[in-house]
């Protein structure tokens, strides 16, 4: 699998001046998992068509990385999860929408995808 990592352009001038420990502490320890991590990239270039041919997974640092252009491909089907937890933790990619509350007229397919998600990632988990 090819992972791409994300970071916006001002992080990227920080860590020159701070050293590495931030790139370290992305990439982790990934040897010997078949795991391909490349980036930092600026996040505005990383959502186009081409550039999503290119990876299987984006994984921002930051909220407004991931979630404006995730919100502009799919607002009503997309998912957010944090990796890295010992727990599973995935949520829709959409506020409460509370004025819509027993109304009928919310859409939950995000909140479904949300639970299929995590059930899925749960699977992953238990096999040895």
């Amino acid at each position: 699998m090819d992972y791409w990592l994300k970071s916006s352009c001002r992080r990227r001038r920080e860590n020159r001046h701070r050293g590495n420990h931030d790139y370290r502490t992305r990439h982790g320890n990934t040897q010997g998992y078949g795991i391909q991590i490349s980036g930092p990239f600026p996040a505005d270039s990383m959502f186009h068509g081409t550039a999503r041919e290119q990876y299987d997974v984006a994984i921002c640092m930051y909220h407004d990385q991931a979630l404006i252009p995730l919100k502009t491909l799919d607002f009503w089907g997309a998912v957010n999860t944090t990796i890295g937890l010992p727990f599973v933790r995935t949520s829709p990619d959409h506020g409460t929408a509370l004025e819509l509350a027993g109304t009928g007229k919310a859409n939950p397919e995000s909140l479904i995808n949300a639970i299929l998600l995590a059930e899925e990632i749960c699977s992953w988990r238990q096999k040895p």
